[in-house]
């Protein structure tokens, strides 16, 4: 996500992260594992409002919602096609140039399940 927020976020789209732990966890976990810029938002237990309003059941999930509210996708685990994907849709819906999400010598997997 931080990879699209850098490419994409205030130009094509606005990136919030959203931490099932409690927010001094989940800030420290943004720090430790990349530094995320984008929003976090926390959706505490036990309840976890948000998490249950878009469907989440396993971690990584990601919800593009249109700025009238529509769900536009769903992905949940990693796969570095379908992020891909998203990239090129979104800079060519703005008028974007087209860079990977994922650089190519990233050493990332091409695929994680949830």
């Amino acid at each position: 996500m931080q990879r699209l927020h850098e490419l994409y976020g205030g130009k094509a789209v606005r990136v919030v992260g959203v931490c099932q732990n409690a927010a001094p966890e989940g800030a420290a976990y943004y720090r430790t594992y990349g530094g995320a810029t984008f929003d976090l938002l926390v959706d505490p237990e036990p309840r976890f409002d948000a998490s249950n309003a878009f469907g989440v059941e396993a971690v990584p999930h990601l919800v593009l919602v249109s700025p009238e509210g529509k769900v536009l996708r769903t992905l949940t685990g990693w796969s570095r096609r379908e992020m891909e994907e998203l990239g090129k849709e979104i800079a060519k819906a703005k008028g974007l140039a087209v860079t990977p999400v994922v650089p190519p010598d990233d050493p990332v997997r091409d695929f994680q399940a949830g």
